[in-house]
């Protein structure tokens, strides 16, 4: 959307300059119209104190024609001034909004096989300067081959009201139940695809996601030293993506 665009769409009652040019020629029209009438009249008068009454009247109206003129010119000016002041603070109020937000930074954790289901922890670190309301945490969990992640079907939801600003939320993700064989498989480090999403309201009460996906390679002799390997981690805002809370 171009500027003049926006500006018409915040601004409807004002939008361009030739409106207002526009209305001050209609005036200077109008009232220069009735002036040569008046004279044009008073020319025809033969009574002398007729016609100076007539001529001052005439006078009178085209000194309200030149008020009325710089009149429009100046409420034009003032109107200009107060658009733009709206404009800024409109500004300073987004930039602050994206600066005080809340913010989240994802990091996987652990991987075990818990009665034969596997099972990934991850914790979300609210890095912001404000709390982030209603948190969401959803992820996919596949072996080998990554499996997009949709959130108008999440396969597991992690819930929490209420995530302080410099606190972090943990999430455990399950991958479903798999045989003795895999899982022995994962442990020789078949690497372990996680792909997956958090949603929160900011304090303004905006939608806010943010896109993270892992490769996780388990390490059995050492389980600290398992390998996670970043894919992607990205933060958007729900208008930039097709999917839907």
């Amino acid at each position: 959307m171009s500027d003049k665009q926006q500006e018409q769409d915040e601004y409807p009652y004002y939008n361009h300059n030739s409106k207002v040019w526009a209305l001050r020629m209609r005036v200077f029209g109008a009232g220069l119209a009735g002036v040569i009438l008046i004279l044009w009249g008073a020319s025809n008068i033969p009574n002398d104190d007729q016609f100076w009454n007539v001529f001052i009247l005439g006078s009178v109206t085209w000194l309200i024609l030149v008020t009325a003129w710089v009149q429009i010119g100046v409420t034009q000016k003032q109107w200009k001034a107060m658009r733009q002041q709206l404009r800024a603070m409109k500004t300073q109020t987004d930039r602050s909004a994206i600066a005080d937000r809340a913010y989240f930074g994802v990091t996987p954790g652990r991987i075990e096989n818990v009665g034969g289901e596997l099972r990934v922890e991850f914790t979300f670190t609210n890095g912001g300067k404000t709390p982030a309301w209603d948190f969401r945490a959803a992820a996919n969990v596949a072996l080998e081959t990554p499996v997009s992640f949709q959130w108008r079907n999440p396969p597991e939801l992690q819930k929490s009201s209420y995530v302080p600003a410099a606190t972090s939320k943990t999430a455990t993700f399950n991958a479903g139940f798999y045989e003795k064989a895999i899982w022995l498989e994962i442990i020789q480090g078949w690497p372990v695809q996680v792909d997956g999403e958090c949603r929160f309201l900011d304090h303004t009460g905006d939608l806010q996601c943010v896109r993270f996906g892992f490769i996780i390679e388990y390490n059995k002799l050492f389980p600290r030293k398992t390998r996670y390997t970043e894919r992607y981690q990205e933060h958007y805002s729900p208008e930039q993506n097709q999917d839907s809370a």
